[in-house]
Order: structure tokens, then C-alpha cells, then sequence
């Protein structure tokens, strides 16, 4: 495959137009679009003009790409507030966003998550370590831990277990 020479960016013109080529791909964040620019060796005083009049005319929304990622972040069943939290973060998305996204996160959705998790894995830990409880109460809470659950969560996953059994 051959790939296209990247061509530098030296008007605004350019600059905006390139912009608005990868706006209409997919969403990015300011800071995504300003990395995008530099990538392409973009004057450091045209960017912040770009990114400007990109936010003027909306074609840059910061809540709408933060909930966009929030949405597709939901189709993933098995993880918890904190995974939610490192994929906004990576994503780009302010702090103020961040907070307020992952505030949409109930507890009852995450024990849900955590639940799901627990109980489509039980059975392959059951088979894997018999009747060894803490073998598998360890490897549940290190699955959950991984996953971006809170302590509580795992607590509570670990409670249920127990008393299953």
C-alpha cells in the first residue's frame, strides 16, 4: 500500500480546509484537532484562528464529542467508572466534561457492568481452580480491578460470591 505524502500546511485556507476534511470523518476534541494541525507542521499562529472559527461555527463541540465517546464507551459491557475515566482522559476531553460524563455513570449501572462480568467468568474460574474460593475471589477482584471498578464494587461482587457459594 502507498501511502500519501503529508502536505504541510502553510495558509489558513489550507489549514481550515484540512480541518474541515478530518471533521468529516469523525469528531475530534480541540486539543485533537490542534495535534492534527501540528502533525502537519501547521504555523503555530494560524492554529489557534482554526480551531477558533472551527468552534465558531460548531463544527467542533466539546460536550457533543465528549458524550459521543461516552455512548460508544457504554457499548462496552465489562468495565467500570475509573476505565471510563482513562478513555475520556485519552480522548482529549476537558476535565470539566470528564467529571460531568462520568457522573452519568450510576452505581446501579456499574454493579450491573460488574455483575455481568463476574458472572460470565465464574464459570471458567470455577473450572480453572475448583474449590479453592480465595483463588478465585482473587482472580474475580484483579478481573474487576483491571477493568476500572472501584473498591466498593469489588467488594460487593466479592460479598455475592460468598454467599453463592
Amino acid at each position: 500500500m502507498v501511502r500519501k505524502s503529508k502536505k504541510l500546511l502553510e495558509s489558513f485556507d489550507e489549514a481550515y480546509d484540512f480541518a474541515l476534511d478530518r471533521l468529516s470523518v469523525r469528531d475530534y476534541s480541540a486539543k485533537d484537532m490542534e495535534g492534527k494541525l501540528r502533525e502537519r507542521s501547521c504555523p503555530s499562529a494560524l492554529i489557534p484562528q482554526v480551531i477558533a472559527k472551527l468552534l465558531e461555527y460548531k463544527f467542533i463541540d466539546e460536550e457533543r464529542y465528549g458524550q459521543r465517546v461516552y455512548e460508544y464507551w457504554l457499548s462496552k459491557k465489562f468495565y467500570g467508572r475509573q476505565h471510563l475515566r482513562m478513555t475520556l482522559m485519552k480522548k482529549k476531553v476537558s476535565t470539566e466534561l470528564i467529571s460531568g460524563l462520568v457522573k452519568q455513570l450510576t452505581y446501579e449501572e456499574e454493579a450491573k457492568r460488574a455483575g455481568a462480568y463476574t458472572d460470565g467468568n465464574l464459570p471458567k474460574l470455577r473450572k480453572k481452580y475448583g474449590a479453592e474460593t480465595q483463588k478465585i475471589l482473587g482472580a474475580v477482584a484483579r478481573g474487576l480491578s483491571s477493568r476500572g471498578f472501584g473498591t466498593e464494587i469489588i467488594s460487593a461482587m466479592l460479598e455475592r460470591i460468598k454467599s453463592a457459594d
